[in-house]
């Protein structure tokens, strides 16, 4: 038997007039998660240089690739369009149609 879910309380508390739109929302979230992975490279520069000390530190089990490695996403359109999604952040090569 499912349980209806009393949003009362929610409806309550809302400030509609104050909420963000979904490109606000979009632009913090970007932000967010554009800070996240500043602070996850800070801390993978000090695992590293406590590394080359001589020191043995794990890195967090959820921490991103790209904070480890030290690279950036960058995505461009393809150089050779073709299909209806010209717009892919990468070309796989040797794939068939």
């Amino acid at each position: 038997m499912m349980q209806k879910i009393n949003n009362a309380g929610i409806d309550e508390v809302a400030d509609d007039k104050h909420a963000l739109n979904e490109q606000q929302r979009e632009e913090k979230e970007a932000q967010i998660m554009a800070d996240a992975l500043l602070i996850e490279r800070s801390e993978c520069a000090l695992i590293w240089a406590a590394e080359s000390k001589g020191e043995v530190l794990d890195f967090r089990g959820d921490t991103t690739v790209q904070a480890v490695l030290g690279l950036t996403l960058v995505q461009r359109p393809r150089a050779n369009p073709s299909g209806t999604s010209p717009e892919h952040a990468f070309n796989i090569i040797g794939a068939r149609r």
